[in-house]
């Protein structure tokens, strides 16, 4: 089955579809279906604004897609907005996902044939946006301020006599944007910037950035997500070093080098230049030392509204306490060496179900199906997941198990207990006294697993410059088993009870012997019984 269906006839006979849209387009279709297609059952309707019944066929939400998607042959969508919906559909239905064309939802040949043109010419512009946006960004605005500079030197002086300071440098990655605001809190708190001037955060317009300045732009004298101010703002803050603060803690940078230089930036990447691990890991050493030194002090969590979304709390229940936050990895990437196992993590949902914890699937990936047994509200797939809900749910979570991935300084930075599990980076380890780590280890190719120092080494020796991937094929991650992961929580769980300090074995961990680690600065512990166990690796 292609696509896009244009004819009737292109359904294989005998199947059964869900029609994703009640509307007129949804309600025409199903006529047609009715009396030209009997033999295709329609299983329901499939729609976000609507409930009940329609011609006698079931009007589901999106959310109740996933329990009869093994019953369904076909997702035919019969919305404008294909491809917002294709977007946000668990990835398991796309196989079965296609679109109907307009001329099958509407009697009125010319409203099709103009619904058609203004889809089109909506998705091409947006293309063509996107692309004209991303080549200014990376092309013409760094060319601008390398070469004619001169031309914007008069607004550069005009900011600097104001007191003007950009904080520049914070990434678009929920990892990097959460702990980049952070560290800049806490370099203010500290004293490190200058009192007398006026910090301005200036910032694209996609949700992640708008949520931010909503719920933080009141840390800055000026806070903003606006496209045109960001464009226009950028060669000055690519060419004047002098009235930007660096908050960035990644290695990637967005800005002329000291000698007003840039690389040309690999496709679909927006930085200028990147630091060598060297560096970068001295810019995280700073901020791990800022961290050690504020231990009660968490900004973000100060800033972060009391008042909660009615979508949300209706999504919760009435009554959501003790939440536990279980997060998955489907894709690899950096720290995330493979793909999370369902498997190892049922004995520690089961636990965490058992002392009577409230579960919810956070992320973005597709509900497991070994998850589907226990009572999971499922965040990850539902309609009002976005970041600030994220926000909002860890910052009322009482504790999560969170797999590689950025999303682990959601809770650091808003000072709620958390699992850390299957990274395979040891160089920047989590920094808050009630998360327990469970590293992801690596095998050589005689099977024999790496001890800890060996490991950082490893993650060195990557090339200074691109992703830091795992380097698949010299050798193979070992995640943590079942029985690991539920003694990582119930560790945690213990810890939250009652506090102690880290053992003689965690502190050796810590003190690991690396030129390249930064141990020795983090808060966190690994967890006790998983050094027991791999206590050779020391």
């Amino acid at each position: 089955m292609s696509a896009q269906i244009t004819q009737l006839y292109e359904l294989p006979v005998n199947i059964k579809v869900a029609l994703y849209g009640a509307g007129s387009g949804g309600v025409y279709l199903a006529s047609l279906l009715k009396r030209k297609r009997s033999d295709v059952e329609i299983v329901c309707f499939i729609d976000s604004s609507k409930t009940g019944h329609l011609d006698g066929i079931e009007i589901i939400s999106p959310d109740g897609i996933l329990k009869i998607s093994d019953e369904l042959d076909a997702v035919i969508i019969t919305s404008l907005y294909s491809e917002e919906i294709l977007a946000s559909l668990p990835e398991k239905l796309l196989p079965k996902c296609v679109a109907a064309d307009r001329g099958l939802l509407s009697k009125d040949t010319f409203g099709v044939i103009f619904s058609r043109a203004i889809s089109r010419l909506g998705r091409f512009t947006r293309k063509i946006s996107k692309r004209a946006a991303y080549f200014y960004e990376t092309r013409v605005a760094p060319l601008l301020a390398s070469r004619a500079g001169w031309m914007f030197w008069p607004l550069f002086k005009a900011l600097d006599m104001a007191g003007v300071r950009f904080v520049v440098n914070i990434g678009d990655g929920v990892g990097h944007i959460i702990e980049e605001l952070d560290y800049f809190f806490r370099m203010v708190r500290a004293g490190k910037t200058d009192g007398a001037k006026r910090y301005i955060w200036i910032r694209k317009s996609p949700p992640l950035s708008r949520a931010c300045v909503n719920f933080f732009g009141k840390g800055f004298s000026w806070a903003v997500a606006n496209n045109l101010i960001y464009y226009l703002a950028l060669p000055v803050i690519y060419r004047y070093r002098s009235i930007g603060l660096d908050c960035g803690l990644a290695r990637t940078k967005r800005r002329l080098t000291a000698d007003n230089k840039y690389y040309k930036p690999t496709r679909r990447k927006n930085y200028l230049y990147q630091l060598s691990k060297k560096d970068g890991r001295r810019r995280w050493g700073e901020f791990l030392l800022l961290k050690s030194h504020q231990p009660d002090y968490f900004p973000l969590r100060e800033m972060l509204p009391t008042c909660q979304d009615s979508a949300l709390m209706n999504f919760l229940g009435d009554k959501p306490e003790k939440l536990a936050l279980i997060h998955v990895k489907a894709l690899t990437g950096n720290a995330t060496a493979k793909r999370s196992d369902a498997n190892t993590y049922i004995d520690a949902i089961s636990f965490l179900s058992d002392s009577g914890y409230r579960l919810v699937l956070v992320g973005r990936e597709q509900m497991p199906e070994q998850f589907q047994r226990f009572n999971i509200l499922n965040y990850s797939e539902s309609e009002i997941a976005s970041f600030e809900n994220d926000m909002r749910l860890f910052g009322i979570a009482e504790i999560s198990i969170v797999a590689g991935s950025g999303i682990a300084l959601l809770p650091s930075c808003l000072n709620r207990p958390y699992v850390y599990i299957n990274s395979w980076h040891l160089t920047k380890p989590s920094s808050h006294k009630l998360c327990v780590v469970a590293p992801t280890l690596v095998r050589n190719m005689r099977g024999k697993l790496l001890t800890f120092a060996d490991q950082i080494k490893l993650y060195e020796s990557l090339p200074d410059f691109g992703p830091e991937m795992f380097p698949s094929g010299l050798y193979e991650p070992r995640d943590l088993t079942a029985e690991e992961m539920l003694e990582a929580v119930t560790e945690l769980d213990d810890l939250i009870r009652v506090y102690k300090e880290r053992s003689d074995l965690q502190e050796r961990y810590c003190a690991t012997k690396s030129e390249h680690s930064m141990m020795e600065l983090s808060q966190a512990r690994v967890s006790q019984r998983f050094l027991e166990k791999h206590e050779a690796l020391l």
